[in-house]
């Protein structure tokens, strides 16, 4: 990777509601930034496979002049807090923290990857103008959620899983308790927020909206869920490219 300017990076815990977050800044290291990029990061395991080309991607963005924020949720890796204990509220307070203290002067972009997208879509009250660039996004919370908990229905299908008394996590959005699938403990304090979360802008939204999607296949295309949400977006005027 070739960076166009040098990049001075820092690092540090920041106190937060609840404990404190691991945050990285990214910047160019001379000059003046062209705005701010806060980084929203992906869900569970896609997080872990996501941060190496997310860091990457962040120093590119601070070689070419952008004032990049990377800060891990509460209960997500370095942050204070353990996932099990993780809040919806928390992962949305999170990222408005960091939209109000980002220089309201220049562009301010909100960088979702995956279920990010939809807690960085949260965090929107209107007031602040922003923009999108979306890694994969999710659009629905319930459909994310029911195909994370189907990990614990296909272990317990292959034996693999503890029994754990009751219904089944993907036919229980709403249970009191933790249930733990793929080695992450889901709380109650995080389920409901996520399963009820949709991408979606604030009427009047006036930035700009970058939908990046990966495909496998020799004609690459956008899914029909992808379509739709894109569609629906362009019908109300927003600029989705």
């Amino acid at each position: 990777m070739i960076l166009a300017r040098q990049v001075a990076q820092e690092a540090a815990f920041v106190d937060a509601s609840g404990g404190r977050r691991f945050r990285i800044v990214s910047q160019p290291a001379a000059g003046p930034c062209l705005g701010t990029v806060i980084w929203v990061h992906a869900f569970g395991e896609k997080l872990n496979k996501t941060r190496r080309m997310s860091a990457l991607m962040s120093r590119l963005l601070a070689s070419e002049g952008w004032r990049v924020i990377q800060k891990d949720l509460s209960g997500c890796g370095d942050s204070s807090g353990d996932f099990g204990e993780a809040t919806w509220a928390a992962w949305v307070d999170d990222v408005k923290a960091e939209l109000l203290q980002a220089d309201p002067h220049r562009p301010i972009w909100l960088w979702g990857v995956r279920a990010g997208a939809l807690v960085a879509s949260a965090a929107l009250d209107g007031a602040i103008p922003v923009n999108f660039l979306l890694w994969q996004p999710v659009t629905s919370g319930a459909r994310h959620l029911q195909q994370f908990r189907r990990l614990q229905t296909g272990a317990r299908v292959l034996g693999s899983a503890k029994a754990i008394p009751g219904a089944v996590p993907a036919q229980s959005p709403d249970a009191a308790a933790a249930v733990e699938i793929a080695g992450y403990r889901l709380g109650p304090a995080l389920a409901p927020g996520l399963e009820r979360a949709s991408f979606d802008v604030p009427s009047g939204f006036s930035g700009r909206i970058v939908w990046l999607e990966l495909s496998p296949d020799e004609s690459p295309a956008m899914s029909p869920a992808t379509t739709k949400a894109v569609e629906a977006l362009r019908a109300r005027g927003v600029r989705v490219g």
